[in-house]
């Protein structure tokens, strides 16, 4: 019996940010992520965070207007390839940009829009759907698509998944914040400390987002929107 996805909720982009770069860090080299999810539901945010946890300090945008971007660890020989299938047409320039040899080059690869190029993905692969819940918590399913021998083997991917989900393997820094309040938490009180009785500080929901809460990135990958894609 095939596994269920795996669904967690996150409460902003931060948290949805995390949770890949845990699953990155977990996942073994030549990993096709493929994701799914409405306009604005967090795909590029999940990118991001994919780039992060395999050591890549660049900012990431959407390739909306070319068939991908390429990003490598500043140490190290990680590599992530970041495609988006989302223009018309993008199916026949994924197959004449050689979109399916770069998915077999080793790299991890993330991939916006797969239902778009469904066919020309790796058997097995990671899939991953982002739903809106409201306008800053996200529905995130992983699962396992396909039962190919690999490698990566289906398992290696489920355990990768698990990794990710699991509140042992998250670095402090990772740790559940109160999404109201992202202030860090009271020191231990000493002898005739007393406790503060409690705090006013605004709420943190991460970095500027646009109407569809998201971080906004400009066609450089800084601050400000750009024409085309998610931020």
């Amino acid at each position: 019996m095939a596994a269920e996805p795996r669904t967690v909720v996150t409460a902003d982009p931060a948290e949805t940010r995390a949770l890949a770069a845990r699953l990155a860090r977990a996942l073994p080299p030549g990993v096709v992520v493929a994701l799914h999810g409405d306009l604005g539901a967090g795909k590029t945010c999940f990118v991001a965070g994919l780039a992060a946890g395999l050591g890549i300090d660049e900012d990431v945008t959407s390739p909306t207007y070319t068939l991908m971007h390429e990003y490598r660890a500043a140490e190290g020989d990680a590599v992530l390839l970041h495609f988006d299938a989302w223009m018309a047409g993008r199916e026949r320039g994924f197959l004449e940009g050689g979109g399916a040899e770069w998915l077999a080059t080793g790299a991890v690869a993330a991939v916006e829009w797969a239902e778009r190029v469904e066919a020309f993905l790796p058997d097995p692969h990671v899939r991953v759907e982002l739903r809106h819940v409201d306008e800053r918590h996200r529905a995130i399913s992983l699962d396992v698509a396909g039962s190919g021998a690999g490698p990566p083997t289906p398992a290696d991917l489920h355990r990768a998944i698990a990794t990710a989900l699991d509140p042992a393997a998250r670095p402090e820094s990772d740790a559940p914040r109160d999404p109201e309040h992202d202030v860090p938490p009271d020191p231990p009180a000493g002898p005739g400390d007393r406790l503060p009785a409690g705090r006013s500080d605004g709420p943190a929901n991460g970095p500027p987002s646009d109407p569809r809460g998201e971080p906004r990135t400009g066609p450089g990958g800084g601050p400000g929107g750009g024409p085309g894609g998610e931020p």
